[in-house]
């Protein structure tokens, strides 16, 4: 038989070993319930860190306007080349001729002009 004196201690060991019992299964809850939790909480710190990358990229593509100016400005890239291929074409004609006269006159030289 117990005393009075007893009782006291049992029921706080009664008391104390059901709030354990339950401290322990409310622990073991959250960590089943938290787990997920934590998982998308990090792969939504991954997913932000990959918006953000995509953000600063975006900022430095080329806009539409851009694109057209930089087409406009090769389209005069382009008649500045072919005004320098005539150029170009018509000097060469010249060198042809120059290289024709400076021919005729080393040939007229080495013949000792013609005097023989």
């Amino acid at each position: 038989m117990t005393t009075p004196a007893d009782t006291p201690v049992q029921d706080l060991i009664v008391w104390a070993a059901g709030l354990s019992s339950l401290l322990g299964f409310g622990t073991a809850l959250w960590a089943i319930f938290s787990g997920p939790s934590r998982k998308n909480a990090s792969r939504l710190d991954g997913l932000e860190q990959r918006v953000n990358v995509l953000e600063q990229r975006s900022g430095v593509i080329p806009t539409k306007d851009d694109l057209h100016a930089m087409s406009m400005a090769l389209e005069g890239i382009k008649g500045e080349m072919k005004a320098m291929r005539a150029e170009m074409n018509g000097n060469t004609g010249i060198m042809e001729r120059l290289e024709a006269i400076v021919s005729r006159h080393d040939n007229h030289l080495l013949d000792g002009g013609g005097r023989r």
